[in-house]
Order: structure tokens, then sequence, then C-alpha cells
């Protein structure tokens, strides 16, 4: 996921990553990951040890996309989906003019040792919410739209 920052990002668009409750450098997230998972009160067979969440959007507004927009969906998403150990970054495909952003969340709280996951209702109450944002603060991004109810 963190291999593209090495590239450079397209005309007009900048490489970013976006953290949460993450206090070291980029060499010892994993650490702070498994130290977090180390704290999880019940383990089982099936326990998600981290999510890989990606929000795309649609090649034809890829020429209305900025930096500040792709800042504002990680962060805000970020937010929505927990009190996490959590790293966002852009990916921008060029070939496929497919510009969009990949997360990495713990699967347990930070420092609660709880598991992080959430219901479907909840994640579609997410997935809303990131919906209205879009079409309240970025009107011009019509065509990446997705119909959440």
């Amino acid at each position: 996921m963190l291999k593209e920052q090495n590239y450079p990002a397209p005309p007009g668009l900048e490489r970013f990553i976006i953290t949460r409750n993450l206090r070291e450098g980029r060499n010892d997230w994993h650490l702070e990951f498994e130290e977090n998972e180390s704290l999880r009160i019940r383990r089982h067979s099936r326990q998600v040890y981290c999510y890989h969440e990606v929000i795309s959007f649609n090649p034809k507004d890829s020429k209305a996309i900025t930096t500040e927009m792709l800042r504002t969906f990680a962060e805000e998403y970020c937010i929505r989906r927990g009190i996490a150990l959590s790293i966002a970054v852009p990916h921008y495909d060029n070939e496929a003019n497919n510009i969009h952003l990949h997360f990495v969340l713990s699967g347990t709280e930070y420092q609660t040792g709880k598991a992080l996951r959430i219901s479907r209702q909840d994640f579609a109450r997410i997935k809303k919410e990131m919906q209205e944002l879009q079409q309240e603060r970025f009107p011009e991004l019509q065509h990446s739209i997705a119909d959440h109810g």
C-alpha cells in the first residue's frame, strides 16, 4: 500500500499519508499494530487483525479531484470508522485514470482491546455519511456518487 509513495504524483496532485493514533515513524507502524493487537480481550480463530478498505472515484471525475479533497475524504473516513490505528494513502493509477484511497485499520480499538468490528447497519451509515459529505462539499464529483440509500 505504501510502495506507491516512492513514485511522483500526477501533475496537480500530491502524495500524502494520513495516520491516526500512530506515534512512531513509518518503519515502526507494524510494531504499533502488533502492540495494539496484543491487547485484544477476546480471541478466536476468525478474528480480524486489520482491515484493508478502499474508497474509489469514477475516472470521469479524475480531472476535478484535488489533493485537499482526498485528504478530507481520508480524514473523515478514519474518524467515522472508529477509534483505530489508521493509515490512509492515495493511489493514482495513471493508465486507468483511477484515483482511489487505501485504508488500513487495526482489528481492535486503540488501546482498549475491544474488536473494531462494526455491523452492516453501521457500515451502511458510514457509507451514507461519506456520500452526503461528497454531495455537500464536492458536488463537482458527480460521477462518483454511489447510491447508498
